[in-house]
């Protein structure tokens, strides 16, 4: 949208333009369910079960494995929508739960529910040989919510090395 603006002291006539102008159009990328198991890409949308129109199900156990596509890069997921369902006991909330590698085996990185990831951005360490994040999703038998995450590649930058003078 598009709004005329007018400052006072010169009542010069600007405009002001709307974030939401930027928004217009499709964006087609691919899509990854959480059940995939494995994804090596460094675009894309990793999902519930319940697709881009639908919720995850109770008592769902997945766990993905999302590696980049060229050698020495790291994904990043930028968390859009984020609402897990807070239904039952708390130590039995949905969640997923991240690790920095290629396993459930790499360093641990959290396990978030309800709404903590929203708007928020994980990414491999340069401390991680495989530029890859394991990704587990769990949900309890109270309730259902929903979660996409953009997927990009990020190139770390080169280590320093010291140089003797």
């Amino acid at each position: 949208m598009i709004k005329p603006y007018l400052r006072a002291p010169a009542l010069v006539r600007t405009w002001v333009v709307s974030s939401s102008l930027f928004l217009a159009g499709t964006v087609n990328a691919q899509q990854f369910s959480i059940a995939a198991g494995a994804i090596d890409a460094c675009a894309g949308v990793l999902e519930d079960t319940g697709g881009p129109s639908g919720q995850y199900g109770n008592n769902e156990n997945h766990t993905v494995v999302i590696c980049p596509t060229n050698p020495g890069d790291g994904i990043s997921l930028q968390w859009a929508v984020f609402n897990l369902s807070t239904a039952g006991a708390p130590n039995t909330w949905d969640q997923v739960s991240i690790w920095d590698g290629n396993s459930t085996g790499a360093t641990f990185l959290g396990s978030y529910t309800g709404i903590q990831l929203s708007g928020l951005t994980v990414s491999a360490t340069t401390f991680n040989p495989t530029g890859c994040l394991t990704v587990r999703f769990t949900s309890n038998n109270a309730g259902t919510g929903d979660f996409a995450a953009s997927i990009s590649c990020i190139t770390p930058c080169d280590r320093p090395t010291a140089v003797a003078v």
